[in-house]
């Protein structure tokens, strides 16, 4: 398979290698077996991010030109493969709709690149039976919902309007009252008004990103990493360096090399926007 040039036009780039691939299925391009590059191995051979190589093979699912086969990868769909079963319908079925054209209606910031980490991420978790490291699918015997469904019985027998109202921004003040008494018996002072409790660690990592990342700044990240933080942070115009990781966490040594790897490509760019 050759290169796929990938330009600056505002098609988003997951679009773009979608068309490419498209258009190399219809030339027959993958061989008599059709099966496409795994995502890992395409999403090195671009540099880009796996999930925009994920949101692009979806993008061809959709339009019915690939089929996955678990364990075994994605194949193109030649003209002689059967159709899947129509369902029975007592009339007969309307043409498909036209999907609306909602990539050429976005900003150039949300190129495929920053999105599709979160707008792809492996649906596996949500079928039956699946597990999946790509997202957080905690395992369904885990979730607490007894105890959940009688904590929220309790709380809106005791005061259902306080409890279905805006309450305030910064967090339940009980809550945050306890959080910062935590961590002043741990010895960080802290008193509950510098306390902000989140909707969960995207919002968290996102108002941490608004707060310290200017463009171009380097962040670094463990690698691998939650496909959230990559997402938050490079929608900020941050550019990312993973760290390898030990069994200890981050290796200390990887900190120096990665900051002065990120370093020399900031001036590489430079120079290229200079030139």
């Amino acid at each position: 398979m050759g290169h796929i040039d990938l330009d600056q036009s505002p098609t988003s780039r997951y679009l773009q290698i979608a068309e490419d691939l498209r258009a190399r299925i219809a030339k027959g391009e993958f061989g008599p077996s059709g099966r496409l590059p795994t995502t890992r191995d395409l999403s090195r051979r671009l540099g880009v991010n796996r999930n925009t190589v994920v949101a692009a093979y979806a993008k061809l699912q959709e339009w019915g030109v690939v089929r996955p086969h678990v364990g075994r990868g994605t194949f193109a769909v030649s003209p002689g493969d059967p159709e899947p079963a129509p369902a029975r319908s007592p009339a007969r079925a309307a043409p498909p709709r036209p999907s609306s054209p909602w990539s050429g209606l976005f900003a150039r910031t949300l190129d495929g690149r920053k999105v599709a980490s979160l707008s792809a991420l492996d649906p596996t978790g949500a079928r039956r039976g699946g597990i999946s490291f790509a997202g957080s699918f905690p395992a369904p015997d885990l979730l607490p919902a007894p105890a959940l469904s009688r904590a929220l019985a309790r709380v809106l027998s005791a005061g259902p309007a306080r409890a279905l109202a805006y309450g305030p921004a910064q967090g339940f003040a009980p809550l945050r009252e306890w959080i910062a008494a935590d961590m002043t018996r741990r010895d960080m002072p802290t008193r509950a008004e510098e306390v902000l409790v989140t909707n969960g660690s995207q919002q968290a990592i996102d108002l941490v990103a608004r707060a310290f990342t200017d463009p171009g700044d380097v962040v670094l990240l463990e690698n691998p990493t939650y496909s959230g933080a990559i997402s938050a942070f490079q929608s900020h115009g941050a550019r990312l360096a993973g760290l390898p990781l030990d069994a200890e966490g981050i290796v200390p040594g990887a900190l120096a090399t990665a900051s002065r790897g990120a370093a020399k490509r900031s001036r590489s760019t430079s120079a290229r926007s200079g030139a």
